[in-house]
């Protein structure tokens, strides 16, 4: 029996894609990883000091960064178009940020049943915002 050409690529693509799909590139798997997921990976039952070491390590690191990006972002103002209301906005952002981040994590907390390492779910939800205000002000290099 033959099949015509274009069902036998049709068969390769579906194959492939399949393929693709069931086995994703163990880069791509790693990329998608934060330092939260990092930190509760090699966590170990007991051992909560060392995920929160982990965790507080992963907060100044991303704090780092975000100190970075706020420099970043206010050499950019300094250059925009307006620098005069550039930077007073960049800091207004930047202070109601700080208090849009501080009372999340507190609602988060609230909705957290049992609350036994509150330090870890703190630490969690403070790394998380701080990465993402990071890709924020980076968004806009």
């Amino acid at each position: 029996m033959r099949f015509p050409r274009r069902s036998i690529l049709t068969l390769f693509f579906v194959t492939g894609c399949c393929w693709a799909l069931a086995n994703p590139c163990p880069a791509r798997a790693e990329e998608t990883k934060d330092a939260v997921d990092v930190c509760q990976d090699g966590f170990q039952p007991g051992e909560w000091g060392k995920l929160s070491d982990c965790l507080s390590a992963a907060l100044k690191k991303e704090e780092a960064a975000l100190a970075k990006a706020v420099v970043a972002a206010a050499d950019r103002a300094a250059k925009s178009m307006d620098p005069k209301s550039a930077k007073p906005a960049l800091d207004a952002s930047n202070a109601q940020w700080a208090k849009y981040k501080q009372a999340e994590c507190d609602r988060k907390m609230a909705f957290t049943a049992g609350r036994n390492h509150p330090d870890v779910g703190e630490l969690t939800c403070a790394i998380r915002m701080t990465a993402e205000r990071v890709e924020e002000l980076q968004e806009e290099e």
